[in-house]
């Protein structure tokens, strides 16, 4: 695979580095040869000095260049043991690194809490906090009730719950979402939700959502899109405004509440005008309500 952006900035900078030491080496070992040979003490000592300077900076290139080209480790724990940091019971099964000195992921046969809550199966690794694994039984995490047999994952950086399957249903940004649904927090677009299949259309914002779309919000609650959710087979896309149904694969918001992208699934009047199924519309935002002066 060829790597793209900084990875592969990275790589042709370490390459860059292991040539540029290389020619060092070579440099100081002609200087200390040729300063024998000819003789000459001060090219000796000259050779010396370039040596020694080269001596750390190749020993951690050399030592960086093994965290990255060595292979996985495996092994059954035989008895308790804190691996890399990492409290770890008997009989895990432990996948590592040894010049990185790191675990990439545990298995256990039994249900075992690290870091507060209880895992089983597969459990992930970053550095010495979890970065993912499956919950044992129904749990609160960070605030969120976390079905049991499913996956968790935590942010690599500050280990924030960063995914959480709901063990009920639940208030969350002014939207009681489904028990099963998907809770995926902090990602680039905002805080998304995945219904799970079959579930009762979801009311947010007062349009009623159904089970097959990916629903995107931004931090005050507000829908920033809606994508089908490809996972599901033959997922239900539709899209309630009032008693207008849309159907599409992707719908895109307007701060002030226009729908864009939306596709009749029946005919519908719209600002008056009748429109045939399977046009493609857009759904102007609502009118703002008269106000009733005060008596």
């Amino acid at each position: 695979m060829i790597p793209s952006g900084n990875a592969a900035m990275f790589a042709i900078v370490f390459m860059a580095a292991g040539v540029f030491l290389t020619v060092v080496f070579f440099v100081a070992a002609a200087l200390i040869v040729v300063g024998h040979f000819k003789p000459s003490r001060g090219m000796q000592r000259a050779g010396w000095i370039v040596l020694a300077v080269w001596l750390l900076p190749s020993a951690c290139w050399t030592y960086y260049l093994q965290t990255l080209t060595e292979h996985d480790q495996y092994r059954v724990l035989a008895k308790p043991e804190v691996v890399y940091g990492v409290p770890l019971p008997a009989g895990a099964q432990v996948n590592y690194r040894r010049w990185a000195r790191r675990i990439q992921w545990a298995i256990f046969r039994t249900p075992q809490i690290l870091q507060g809550v209880e895992y089983v199966d597969q459990v992930t690794f970053c550095g010495r906090r979890v970065c993912s694994g499956t919950l044992a039984r129904d749990q609160e995490i960070q605030g969120l009730p976390c079905r049991a047999q499913t996956g968790v994952n935590y942010s690599e950086i500050d280990g924030r719950l960063t995914e959480c399957t709901l063990a009920h249903p639940f208030d969350r940004q002014g939207v009681t979402w489904p028990t099963g649904t998907t809770v995926r927090i902090g990602s680039g677009r905002g805080d998304s939700y995945l219904p799970p299949a079959g579930a009762a259309p979801v009311r947010v914002t007062g349009l009623l959502v159904h089970w097959g779309l990916i629903v995107w919000l931004t931090p005050e609650g507000r829908i920033r899109e809606l994508d089908r959710n490809q996972l599901l087979p033959d997922a239900d896309t539709r899209l309630e405004v009032g008693d207008i149904i849309l159907k599409s694969d992707q719908y895109r918001f307007l701060p002030d509440g226009t729908i864009h992208g939306g596709i009749l699934a029946q005919d519908a009047v719209i600002d008056g005008k009748a429109v045939k199924a399977g046009d493609s519309v857009v759904i102007p935002p609502p009118s703002p309500q008269p106000r009733v002066p005060s008596p």
